[in-house]
């Protein structure tokens, strides 16, 4: 094959080597438990817990969209890898089940539309149809701060060197309460997030500043950088300047909740976050179309699949539009990941696929109007 038939082939989604392996995926089923109650002529029902691992090929074109791809580390095949947990509710007979897999974005980590017969009787019309549920992870900040919380590890980029990539980042600190001290990332909906620690916990240095106003489209008024520090305190024996630390800002004198508070620094080690869609993407095919896995662990759902509906609410479903506008419901075999998607009560994109991306983010009445990624359609409207 010449060189421009081969260039041609790939960026069709072929490989100019046929025995080279394509990449790896994993699955891993680390609990099968019975789901109360019997539905219909379906019967039974199963809940399935577990991860899947997977690989993603920086030199796919399928994965040339993801920010920073070519700067994750690679393992030894020359991929970036990944992990995810997931959820799963399936007919225990498979033959029962009805052909349609509805997948649903967690919200931040958090399943918003595990079904519960029991509390909510009209759920049950999802089991009695035969559908397959599955719920599984795609945001790479989210911590494993409770075992129900849906996490994705995804790689942190650097610089060709191995040291750490650093560049501005924002954050808006908002007080609900008079505070000695406020944990970062931040924001009023994003603030549990794993924070992008600063490069340096010195705020004297350029690129580093704290201002406050009491609306949005007021001046911000400094705050001078003797008045704050990257540090935790508290009104007590810890008061300002309090204990140094890269998660946490103090302020002299305690932040106000008649203002906000924009923090700016230089945040050094940005996750890849774009790999959480990729992984998303692999895990719905994987699912769909595959008989087993790269180790030769059954599907549990192989043969049985037809058609798959993705969901997400609000943040996740913003993240499902973007899913579908970047291009990743084309599985890497050219088929099609999704038959259809219902991003609900989603009105703008998911701030996903850049460099220190924060997509956990959103924007409310008086609140991170200027955050990269929050603008919803009527974000540029005079009166917004």
């Amino acid at each position: 094959m010449t060189a421009a038939a081969a260039t041609a082939f790939a960026a069709c989604g072929g490989s100019s080597n046929d025995s080279a392996p394509g990449p790896a995926f994993k699955l891993a089923i680390t609990s099968t438990e019975a789901f109360p109650g019997s539905y219909g002529d379906v019967g039974e029902y199963e809940r399935l817990t577990g991860t899947v691992s997977g690989e993603v090929d920086p030199k796919d074109p399928k994965n040339a969209t993801i920010q920073d791809l070519a700067l994750a580390p690679t393992n030894a095949n020359g991929m970036v890898e990944y992990q995810a947990d997931f959820v799963m509710l399936k007919p225990k007979n498979m033959a029962k089940a009805s052909g349609v897999l509805r997948y649903d974005a967690p919200n931040r980590g958090n399943i918003l539309t595990m079904l519960n017969p029991t509390a909510t009787p009209s759920d049950a019309v999802y089991l009695e149809r035969g559908y397959v549920m599955l719920y599984s992870a795609w945001q790479g900040d989210v911590p494993k701060s409770t075992p129900a919380r849906l996490t994705v590890k995804v790689p942190v980029a650097k610089n060709k060197d191995g040291s750490s990539i650093t560049g501005p980042y924002r954050a808006e600190l908002v007080p609900t309460v008079a505070s000695p001290a406020m944990t970062l990332p931040g924001g009023v909906f994003n603030g549990t997030m794993i924070p992008y620690e600063p490069a340096s916990l010195d705020n004297t240095q350029p690129g580093y500043s704290l201002t406050r106003r009491a609306n949005e489209t007021d001046a911000r008024v400094p705050v001078p950088a003797a008045d704050w520090k990257f540090a935790t305190c508290d009104a007590g024996a810890n008061a300002f300047p309090g204990t140094a630390s890269p998660t946490s800002v103090c302020l002299k004198g305690g932040f106000d909740p008649a203002y906000l508070y924009e923090l700016v620094y230089v945040a050094k080690d940005p996750k890849v976050m774009g790999v959480g869609l990729a992984a998303l993407r692999d895990t719905v095919s994987f699912f769909r179309s595959k008989a087993a896995d790269s180790s030769g662990t059954p599907n549990p759902l192989a043969g049985r699949i037809q058609y798959t509906l993705g969901q997400g609410t609000s943040q996740s479903g913003n993240a499902m539009k973007t899913f579908l506008h970047l291009g990743f419901n084309q599985a890497l075999d050219g088929g099609k990941v999704f038959d259809g998607i219902f991003a609900h009560v989603a009105a703008r994109q998911t701030h996903i696929n850049t460099r220190f991306a924060v997509p956990g983010g959103g924007g409310g009445l008086r609140t991170d109007h200027t955050a990269f990624g929050q603008t919803a359609p009527r974000g540029l409207d005079k009166d917004y």
